[in-house]
């Protein structure tokens, strides 16, 4: 539960934040002076001379661990580069060095792990270690390509000391004609030193090089304790009552709060990379003056301001309303600390709630208590209040915390050596272990501030940084310009070039629609030009004679029919239902219907019967064209004109087209699709989007003449509108599939094969079967384009499908029945980009990505999409509640509308589409949102999947879980639970790891070829998981293992580490004790990996065999040894 946070500061809060920061500093050191005495006294750990082993701090231990993770990677170490000029003894530089390495013990300090107390610092004596200036010769010019190899390679952590320095002589340097110059660079590993200490290493280097020179000593103050006092002091504080009662203060603090998701370029990798960059934001003097006023005015500091800010943006690229933001702390809460070098720095977890419709003034009030508040408990090392707060996951790194925020006060101190001038460079950091990361302090020159926000490659791309460190300034600027009393969700994020591009150019309301005719004029101008080709086919397999219809005789039989439906009253606006198997009787009266400016009202054969009433009865057409056989499955009371009786009652009508004016706005059809009350719903489609979605298809997919356009989906599907159509519209042949057959992939083979098929239309779902035949290529040779629509388009498949048939045109299609076809349209070349995006809208149509309270989304940023232009339907028939709470008023173009579509979907930044799935398919597991399309994409990477469905059911306890569904390809057997939960758990975090899989046979598919997922069997209970003893000696000696370092019993092969009770510094003792009994070297990322006893015994048993070690024979000696009694051990030793 949250916390609930005072509205206003307490008069101790206000007395404090109205200090200057000088004065603050003096108080804080004074509360600092004033609790030494109160806490446990520091107590000097003896030293005996020599290597000297102590316990690592908390920290240490879980930066330790962060470093077995993956020990190349570099986003633990601080760099500094100066440029130095002048008259420099590079000599005395080296033993100023030597001479600090001397001072402090950490910088001779390296690790070890020991299997009983965990991670351990080494600290070497001063004569035990190595410390020498590297040195080099390089051009000026090659500063930067230096500057990028600061930070490689990483530390060896065992090898003190862990820190490097070397001295590059620069020539070619303008600033420098006499050839004095160089470059000074230093890395030091973050485990043994912080950014305080940064400033106490500069100003120390500085001192010892200017008495070296001076041949003087140095003046430097006494150390009377050091690192290892630190931390032996900080395991005693947390033995403590003091550390109880922080304790329980952060448990309740941070009850509830959910993991930070936010938006990235892609998902979360299971094993982070730490591979990262920086971006840079400045913020000029007058703006961070203007950040102080205001946060004065209400009690709070510039840290605190900017802290509102970053949190609103964080806000915007998650869509949480809760956040927990991490901050640096000095850690230094005793005069004794201050002048060492070592890692002190503490991160603090501050929870801020955002509310989209409060003030930024509200927020800052938030963000200002929520930071006291942890400011006043900030003696807890963090991986304790991780760990407190339930926050270290199965990968045992830390979800509570996946963006920081810190403001450093005062520039880093300066190197200021004698006789020569020296320029410290600003760079920034190298690699990630945290999602976001922004660091503000005082720029060199000009009063304002310096930024750099961090930002992890396994998420980021460089332009989304760039966009979200924008946004923050953006944020600033127009909070500030409104004095604060501005709404959180009216802050801009966007600058006014990125809104443009958005709501102008890639929207596609800068395109105009396409058609400017009536619907069929483009098929009466090929009945004239060319009457005599072939306008439609019925197919029938041989020996029967196919039916076919040429331009003219179609032309002439529709306008019979529409003369005789003009006779019988009908005309716009009046529906009139279709009631038809597939073949010629079907496409000549949907031609006469439109000709006749009526609404057409497509009904589906193969429905029930129920529904074909419910929706004659909704829709109330004024005739049904049907069959005397079909007609009996219409209410009793509809009006029938049975096609059997076409022919005597058109014989006398004219040929020529009916006078009928076209009305833009008139409605072309109503289709039904199903609402979330269960009640179908019609969406009226006006002929101007009809018209201007067949004339984009003519022209964008450049269809003519040639084309022979296989009409197969159910008529009472959008899709089929346009495979009826199209190719009358383009001047080709459109083949008409045996009703019933559509869905049969031995018979699409053939119907390809037969008519010379060149264009078709697949549902993904009907696809697979297709492709799984084989052959393609040689059974659609003329097949020029395929068209992907009505479900996501899986890359796999798309794959398939180019790899049979690589000279095929592959268009993934978007578009709700709502939008009139398709609205958005992608050409897909292999390898498939996965997810594959949905592209850019057609001419004619507009897209906007926006949030829930109708704001524009930016770039990457997930939100629902609206859709707009001509292809927007009219509504709901007859439903003009319904059709208000989705066709709402466009927020950017005056009186008109855009259509909530329901779909979640983002821009990426080419400008296309990516579709991300329902907005109430998303469910939350555990505290964490999830996406079931991530996991069914998941679920099909593994090799015995062939397609999967995730959905959320209800668990037993009353929470929610995931099922999925799955079938298997020909040939493999249906994979095994725990083979798909591992798989899963490779790529995915666990809340999105499905608690039951149901294996079946083949998806169940809707008329339209969708999964219909409605069908899906009620998942089973799921039986409690059998408990799996130890079965062979190896995994008795690791049950051994975990039993003594967790502290429990009845461990099963099943169990997870982590889930039983395991965290961070717990799995670096498992593993050295691993280590140490089997002389495997063992990297920690496989045990997090497989943090299961029988996985883990699986990747030993593989290792021990790489590495000629048989783990099997040593366990059984250790499972012998164990055995014996200690009169039999010391008889063994003694024989």
């Amino acid at each position: 539960m949250t916390e609930t946070l005072s509205p206003e500061p307490s008069g101790l809060q206000r007395a404090v934040a109205d200090l200057s920061p000088e004065r603050r500093a003096l108080l804080a050191r004074r509360l600092a002076q004033g609790r030494a005495a109160s806490h446990v006294p520091v107590t000097a750990v003896p030293r005996t001379g020599g290597t000297q082993r102590f316990v690592a701090a908390p920290g240490q231990q879980q930066l330790y661990y962060q470093y077995e993770l993956d020990p190349t990677a570099v986003n633990y170490l601080l760099p500094i580069a100066v440029r130095l000029r002048g008259d420099l003894d590079a000599g005395a530089l080296e033993r100023s060095l030597a001479a600090v390495v001397a001072r402090h013990e950490a910088l001779r300090t390296g690790f070890e792990l020991d299997s009983e107390r965990g991670v351990i610092q080494v600290v070497r004596a001063p004569d035990e270690v190595d410390v020498t200036l590297g040195t080099g010769r390089a051009r000026a010019d090659e500063v930067p390509a230096l500057l990028g190899r600061i930070a490689r390679p990483s530390f060896d952590l065992s090898a003190a000391p862990l820190l490097r320095a070397t001295l590059w002589r620069l020539t070619d340097d303008p600033e420098a004609p006499d050839g004095r110059s160089w470059l000074l660079t230093l890395c030091v590993h973050h485990i043994v030193v912080d950014g305080w200490s940064l400033g106490v290493l500069v100003d120390e280097l500085t001192e010892c090089y200017a008495a070296q020179v001076a041949s003087r000593p140095a003046d430097l103050p006494e150390l009377t304790v050091n690192f290892p006092e630190f931390a032996a002091a900080q395991h005693a504080w947390l033995a403590g009552d003091e550390a109880a009662r922080q304790l329980a203060h952060w448990r309740e603090r941070l009850d509830g709060v959910a993991p930070l998701e936010l938006a990235g370029d892609r998902p979360r990798p299971a094993r982070p990379t730490f591979h990262g960059a920086a971006v840079r934001i400045d913020l000029d003097a007058q703006l961070v003056e203007r950040a102080g006023r205001f946060g004065r005015s209400e009690k709070a500091t510039p840290f605190m301001v900017l802290l509102a800010a970053y949190a609103v943006v964080l806000h915007r690229w998650s869509a949480a309303r809760d956040l927990v933001i991490g901050t640096a702390v000095a850690g230094r809460n005793r005069p004794e600390w201050e002048p060492l070098i070592g890692f002190f720095v503490n991160t603090l977890p501050l929870r801020v709630p955002v509310d989209g419709a409060a003030s930024f003034r509200e927020l800052l009030r938030a963000a200002r208590d929520s930071s006291l508040d942890a400011f006043a408990h900030q003696e807890v090392p963090f991986p304790r209040i991780v760990r407190e707060a339930g926050g270290e996951r199965s990968s045992g790194r830390s979800a509570l915390v996946r963006a920081l925020f810190a403001l450093r006060n005062v520039p880093l101190s300066r190197l200021e050596l004698p006789g020569v001038r020296t320029e410290t460079l600003n760079l920034p950091k190298t690699g990630s272990d945290i999602d976001l990361s922004l660091e503000f302090s005082p720029a060199e020159q000009g009063g304002g501030l310096t930024g750099w926000l961090s930002y992890s490659f396994d998420l980021f791309d460089t332009e989304t940084a760039e966009r979200i460190a924008r946004a923050v300034r953006q944020v600033l600027v127009a909070a500030l310009a409104a004095d604060g009393d501005v709404a959180v969700r009216d802050l801009p994020v966007m600058t006014e070039e990125e809104h443009t591009r958005l709501t102008l150019h890639w929207s596609g309301r800068g395109v105009p629609a396409v058609a400017d005719g009536g619907l069929l004029d483009a098929f009466h101008a090929h009945a004239a030009a060319t009457p005599e080709a072939t306008a439609a086919v019925a197919d029938a397999p041989p020996p029967a004679t196919a039916h076919h219809l040429t331009y003219r005789e179609l032309d002439e039989r529709a306008n019979r029919v529409a003369h005789l439906l003009r006779a019988r009253g009908i005309g716009p606006e009046d529906r009139v239902a279709v009631l038809l198997p597939r073949g010629l009787d079907l496409i000549v009266s949907v031609l006469a219907v439109l000709k006749a400016g009526a609404v057409l009202l497509p009904l589906e054969s193969e429905h029930p019967a129920g529904r074909l009433a419910g929706i004659v009865t909704d829709a109330v057409p004024r005739l049904a064209l049907t069959d005397t056989r079909l007609a009996a499955r219409l209410p009793e009371g509809t009006a029938v004109l049975a096609v059997e009786d076409l022919p005597a009652l058109t014989a006398d009508l004219p040929t020529h087209r009916p006078d009928v004016r076209e009305l833009p706005a008139g409605g072309a059809y109503v289709l039904y699709t199903s609402g979330s009350t269960g009640a179908p719903k019609g969406v009226l489609v006006s002929r101007a989007g009809l018209a201007n979605r067949l004339a984009g298809m003519c022209a964008d997919l450049a269809l003519d003449e040639d084309e022979r356009v296989l009409h197969k989906t159910p008529l009472s599907a959008d899709t089929s509108m346009w495979e009826l159509l199209v190719a009358l519209c383009s001047g080709g042949r459109v083949v008409l599939a045996e009703p019933g057959r559509g869905s049969d992939a031995d018979y699409l083979y053939s119907v390809l094969t037969r008519h010379s098929v060149t264009t078709c239309f697949f549902v993904p779902s009907a696809l697979r079967p297709v492709l799984a035949l084989g052959g393609l290529s040689r059974a659609a040779t003329a097949l020029k384009l395929v068209i992907s629509a009505g479900e996501e388009l899986p890359a796999d498949l798309a794959d398939e499908l180019l790899a049979q048939a690589p000279h095929i045109r592959l268009v993934n299609s978007y578009g709700p029945t709502e939008t009139t076809i398709n609205i958005a349209e992608y050409t897909v070349t292999a390898p498939a980009e996965a997810p594959v995006p949905i592209g850019r809208p057609v001419p004619g149509s507009e897209l906007y990505v926006l949030d829930g309270a109708g704001r524009l989304q930016p770039v990457g940023v997930p939100g629902e999409l609206h859709a707009g232009g001509v292809q927007v339907a009219r509504g709901y028939l007859d439903r003009p509640g319904q059709t208000a709470e989705v066709y709402v008023p466009h927020p950017f173009v005056p009186g008109a509308r855009l259509y909530r579509t329901g779909d979640r979907a983002r821009w990426r930044g080419d400008g296309t589409l990516e579709f991300l799935g329902r907005a109430d398919h998303q469910v939350k597991i555990r505290g964490f949102r999830v996406e079931p399309a991530e996991v069914e994409s998941a679920l099909r990477a593994h090799p015995q999947v062939a397609e999967a469905v995730v959905l959320a059911a209800a668990a037993p306890d009353g929470g929610t879980r995931l099922v999925g569904y799955v079938t298997v390809p020909p040939g493999p057997d249906a994979p095994d639970t725990a083979v798909l939960r591992a798989h899963l758990r490779a790529l995915l975090p666990s809340p999105m790891v499905p608690d039951l899989f149901v294996v079946l046979d083949a998806l169940p598919l809707t008329p339209y070829g969708k999964v219909d997922r409605a069908a899906l069997p009620e998942p089973g209970p799921v039986a409690a998981p059998e408990r799996r003893a130890p079965a062979d000696d190896l995994q008795h000696v690791l049950a051994g293992i975990w039993e003594q370092t967790l502290e429990i019993t009845d461990v099963s092969v099943d169990d997870d580490f982590f889930e039983r009770g395991g965290h961070s510094v717990l799995a670096t003792i498992v593993v050295s004790r691993i280590r140490e009994l089997f002389r495997l070297e063992l990297p920690l990322h496989f045990f997090v990996e497989a943090p299961t006893l029988a996985t883990l015994a699986t990747l030993m048993r593989a290792e021990g065999a790489e590495a000629g070690i048989d783990v099997d024979r040593v366990a059984a000696l250790v499972r012998q040894v164990q055995a014996m009694s200690h009169s039999e051990v010391r008889q063994k030793l003694e024989g």
